[in-house]
């Protein structure tokens, strides 16, 4: 009786009176096959276009993919190949571009694109390969996140035991807290003059004070006691301080500053014009 094989891993299952007095031949090599499986390492180097993989390619965990690729390129697990793989994408492209490397099922089901220098979880169901996610080393200190179900990091986010660090923030990001924010050191904004056109200085900053309200206040939702301002009336005196959150207005009350300054010398002006007559 002949051999017959696993599915996945193409393990032989020699028939009965196969081997006689040979029974180490199967036993060995399905040794290594099993090894391969729970720790071998397949080296794919990358060019362009589709090619499938063959038993001996697909059966490691692990799936390194690079090379310079100058078009998209699709490797293929056969039809009815289940499974589970560690797959590295670290190819550039040779021209073009930006090309894409995609791990794909013959059964016709749905395909993962890698990303770039990720690791990714990929497993089959013999139609269908998705990801059940990834992990992004990064460099020391970024923080990971969750993008669209896949971990990802970034350089422009780094935490290093002691700072917290954002950098490269587009102009519109906005950052939000429900609760209080508390610094023991100093809270700064970018105020260079490089980074501003336009300047003129404020005028008639006394009358815009004088038709701004301050107020005390508690917090609907935590009861909390305030002093400030409401930004309904303030927007319709200092618009540019006021900004919509989702129909929500919030205050920029640092900027507030410039109006009070203006005002203050508006105000010790008139007292020195007094005081000379």
């Amino acid at each position: 009786m002949a051999s017959s094989y696993t599915t996945n891993k193409t393990l032989e299952k020699p028939g009965n009176g196969d081997y006689v007095d040979t029974w180490n031949v199967p036993v060995n090599g399905d040794m290594d096959v099993i090894d391969q499986a729970f720790g071998g390492n397949t080296s794919l180097n990358a060019t362009s276009g589709s090619a499938t993989l063959s038993a001996t390619q697909y059966r490691s965990l692990l799936l390194s993919i690079s090379g310079a690729i100058s078009a998209n390129v699709i490797y293929t697990i056969p039809s009815g190949i289940g499974g589970e793989w560690i797959v590295r994408n670290t190819t550039t492209d040779s021209v073009g571009g930006p090309w894409t490397v995609t791990i794909a099922s013959a059964g016709g089901g749905t395909s993962v694109t890698l990303d770039r220098n990720v690791n990714f979880l990929l497993f089959s169901d013999g139609t269908n390969i998705r990801s059940v996610g990834s992990v992004v080393p990064g460099s020391n200190t970024q923080l990971i996140f969750n993008n669209s179900g896949v971990l990802g990091a970034s350089s422009g986010m780094t935490w290093n035991g002691t700072t917290l660090t954002a950098t490269n923030l587009a102009a519109t990001t906005a950052i939000t807290a429900g609760g209080n924010i508390t610094a023991s050191g100093n809270v700064t904004a970018y105020s260079d003059r490089s980074l501003k056109r336009d300047i003129q200085t404020i005028e008639h900053a006394l009358e815009l004070v004088g038709k701004m309200r301050g107020v005390t206040f508690e917090m609907i939702n935590t009861g909390q006691q305030g002093v400030g301002v409401v930004a309904q009336e303030v927007q319709e005196v200092v618009p540019q301080v006021v900004q919509d959150n989702n129909g929500v207005l919030s205050v920029a009350y640092g900027n507030l500053v410039g109006v009070l300054i203006e005002a203050v010398k508006e105000l010790v002006a008139r007292v020195e014009a007094l005081e000379a007559k």
